[in-house]
């Protein structure tokens, strides 16, 4: 029998193989099979390869994720709190922004009073002054956080803006008033964002007498 002994590749074992061809046409069909054979297990083992990078990585940042879990991360309580700060107020939304939790460091001066010409704003700087981490987790609705950036109303203190503002004047006074009274910081904002501070009377904060050293201010709203 005519015919020839061809050596290649197979894919089926991965090594060398000779094939023994009788005819050209015989040649041509095996040429043919060995590439289909050969693009297909090459196909096959790449998506293998594929299947087990994906499930690798998959494994990784499952791994991770209960490594940062068993090290104290956050729990559900950080982001709620996280959920509040962050996507629950701000410019784009209709709670101004906030820290809904307490500063976790040294805040900075609001305002000396003293640079104010009227009596009214002096006082409420004053006493803005004393309640610093209290203002620190309150929106201001005058909405300076999408005119100034402001992200709590204690920035309005920290700068001019509070000397002109009668909202923040009022949230001001409310947060002081209701600190006096034992209330709690997450409870001020609530109601602050119930509207109790545009109750707040500013005439008697004029006629309130200034406190003197350490002591507070003495007014009833």
């Amino acid at each position: 029998m005519l015919g020839e002994w061809v050596a290649g590749f197979d894919p089926r074992t991965m090594g060398a193989r000779i094939w023994f061809v009788r005819s050209s046409e015989h040649r041509q069909e095996c040429l043919y099979h060995w590439r289909r054979d050969t693009i297909w297990r090459l196909w096959r083992c790449e998506m293998r390869q594929t299947a087990f990078i994906f499930a690798g990585v998959i494994l990784m940042a499952g791994a991770g994720f209960g490594i940062g879990y068993a090290h104290g991360g956050p729990g559900p309580g950080a982001n709620l709190a996280l959920a509040q700060s962050a996507a629950g107020s701000g410019p784009d939304t209709d709670t101004p922004a906030y820290h809904s939790a307490p500063p976790s460091g040294a805040l900075p001066e609001t305002l000396d009073p003293k640079q104010f010409p009227d009596v009214r704003t002096q006082k409420i700087y004053a006493l803005a002054a004393k309640v610093k981490p209290v203002l620190y987790q309150q929106p201001c609705y005058c909405r300076c956080d999408r005119e100034v950036g402001h992200t709590s109303l204690l920035d309005c203190f920290r700068d001019n803006h509070g000397s002109i503002c009668d909202v923040c004047k009022k949230e001001a006074v409310y947060s002081y008033q209701q600190t006096k009274l034992g209330k709690s910081p997450a409870e001020i904002r609530a109601g602050i964002m119930a509207g109790k501070w545009k109750q707040v009377d500013l005439a008697k904060v004029d006629s309130a007498p200034a406190p003197v050293g350490g002591k507070q201010f003495n007014f009833a709203f």
